[in-house]
């Protein structure tokens, strides 16, 4: 890799992890409440209801619960995405067309960041579906590592995350051609970006927080995606694979404009450096 490459991928893995770590910490309590809707099998009134009943019975600083570890998935998980988005970008740019490289070099940088930070993924979901003690760090990895499921429902993750960053990045790239690179035309792309990948990838969504807390938290046996899936259709019907779908959109909205809007300002930023 020349020193030329080199520079631009560190670039854009910095503002990756600045831009993720700004907009985890403004969107935690939207992600708490998507968690808590979606693992529970009881259906919950509304986003709003379920965030109020949280902050009653808990306190405030619950909204916040399993976000350092969070911050220890997202970072990385972003920085990795943007950096190896814009190198697959840099390598397929004459093989594909715009549109198609988009798609392309999202699902690609998807795949490598999950793989990459999967496990903290499953840290996160584990303290934030603990209406109890929060579970450390320490005691969800031993427990995961013990019972051989570090890795638990990372299948069905990779599965969601080919199509929700191949239809971030598209959509993303697609509407900044249209609407511009002003800082509204990128907060709008980033709005526009988040709500389409974020619906493309619920039912996965659901169904990997369902394996992850099966696997943790209950110590269950199953763990094929389609054993989840039938019995999530048999007990709660088609619509619970799009359980925490209004909190998820209503988070996909403001973190993916956040998230796109500092990583545009902080690559202008280190441009000139």
């Amino acid at each position: 890799m020349s020193e030329h490459s080199s520079q631009a991928l560190w670039k854009s893995f910095t503002a990756g992890a600045l831009a993720s770590a700004t907009a985890r910490c403004c969107v935690a309590p939207l992600d708490l409440v998507k968690i808590r809707m979606q693992i529970h099998q009881q259906r919950l009134p509304n986003t709003f209801s379920t965030l109020t009943h949280i902050t009653q019975t808990e306190g405030v600083s619950a909204l916040w619960k399993g976000n350092l570890a969070a911050l220890g998935m997202v970072v990385p998980y972003s920085a990795i995405q943007f950096a190896v988005y814009a190198q697959v970008q840099r390598w397929v740019k004459h093989a594909l067309n715009p549109p198609e490289s988009a798609l392309f070099s999202g699902a690609v940088a998807g795949i490598v960041a999950t793989l990459f930070t999967y496990p903290m993924d499953l840290v996160r979901t584990c303290q934030a579906a603990s209406s109890q003690r929060v579970l450390s760090t320490k005691e969800v990895v031993s427990h995961a590592v013990s019972s051989r499921s570090l890795y638990r429902g990372s299948l069905v993750t990779i599965l969601g995350i080919i199509p929700y960053a191949a239809m971030q990045f598209s959509v993303y790239e697609q509407a900044k051609h249209w609407f511009g690179h002003s800082s509204q035309a990128l907060l709008i792309s980033g709005i526009l970006a988040g709500v389409c990948g974020k619906i493309a990838n619920m039912p996965f969504d659901v169904i990997k927080k369902r394996m992850q807390i099966e696997g943790i938290l209950y110590s269950s046996g199953h763990s094929r995606i389609w054993q989840f899936s039938k019995s999530i259709l048999e007990k709660e019907g088609i619509m619970a694979f799009f359980k925490g779908t209004a909190p998820s959109v209503i988070k996909a909205a403001p973190n993916s404009a956040i998230t796109f809007f500092v990583y545009e300002r902080v690559m202008d930023l280190l441009e000139q450096i």
